[in-house]
């Protein structure tokens, strides 16, 4: 009997709040995604700088204006042609070009007719290796915990991407959506680290109360200071999102670290 009641406290309630979670999810994704901006014919498509016809580096080391040159695509419906496009030295978008660098390309096609100029540098393989040694130098050192503690990380991202933009986009208020979210990524982390224990509880009600906190001074400094995010000049109401959400994983690590050594201590 007790053995039933411990399996149904170890899975069965995260089962059932991992169903109304999943619900929640498909209901929040629910929505009419109506674009911000008509793009129709444009795309955003890979390539591979391969000569450089017109610089714009200056004497002084800075650049200036628009370099031109020749990039050859490697998707999209030009793949494998080499087109001539132009690359800004704008803080928006554009990349310091040389041969051999891997860009993303904002391609418009309007039948025979393409212009093409280059948005950012391709980094995708670098947040992709990144990402796997990360996970590797956690398994590595950390042993099963390492893999649950990038079970977490997984768990984080996919809550970011399913429940944080589609809510903001739904109208809710950003730093309300990430102090939200913060309480669910810190629970379920410490879930998989400790289980269901009262260190568990404590440890996510210290780091949620934490950054409640941290949201509740940011708001504070949001009204006093006149960001609203309605404007360009107020998108820094974003930013403020993001930090929140740094400081959480920042004491989330911290507590998770402490979690851990408590429980190793015990055995």
């Amino acid at each position: 009997m007790k053995t039933m009641k411990k399996m149904m406290i170890r899975w069965g309630i995260p089962a059932l709040l991992a169903l109304i979670f999943l619900l929640f999810i498909i209901r929040i994704n629910d929505v009419d995604k109506l674009p911000l901006i008509e793009r129709g014919g444009q795309t955003f498509e890979k390539g591979i700088v391969t000569q450089i016809l017109e610089d714009n580096m200056t004497d002084s080391g800075t650049r200036v204006g628009e370099q031109l040159v020749v990039v050859r695509m490697t998707t999209g419906s030009h793949k494998g042609e080499e087109l001539k496009t132009t690359s800004s030295a704008g803080y928006l978008f554009g990349a310091p070009c040389r041969v051999g660098l891997h860009v993303i390309v904002m391609q418009s096609v309007a039948g025979d007719s393409v212009i093409t100029t280059v948005y950012s540098q391709d980094r995708e393989a670098v947040i992709y290796l990144f990402g796997i040694l990360y996970i590797a130098v956690l398994v590595i050192i950390g042993g099963r915990q390492g893999l649950k503690g990038a079970a977490g990380l997984a768990f984080t991202f996919f809550a970011m991407v399913f429940v944080d933009i589609p809510m903001v986009y739904r109208g809710y208020n950003a730093i309300t959506v990430a102090v939200f979210l913060c309480f669910i990524t810190t629970l379920v982390t410490m879930y998989f680290v400790g289980g269901p224990t009262r260190k568990t509880i404590a440890a996510t009600l210290g780091t949620v109360t934490g950054v409640v906190m941290a949201a509740v001074c940011a708001a504070l400094f949001s009204v006093a200071s006149g960001i609203i995010g309605w404007d360009v000049s107020n998108t820094l109401i974003l930013a403020f999102a993001g930090l929140f959400f740094i400081m959480k994983k920042i004491a989330q690590q911290i507590s998770t670290f402490t979690l851990e050594t408590e429980l190793t201590l015990l055995r």
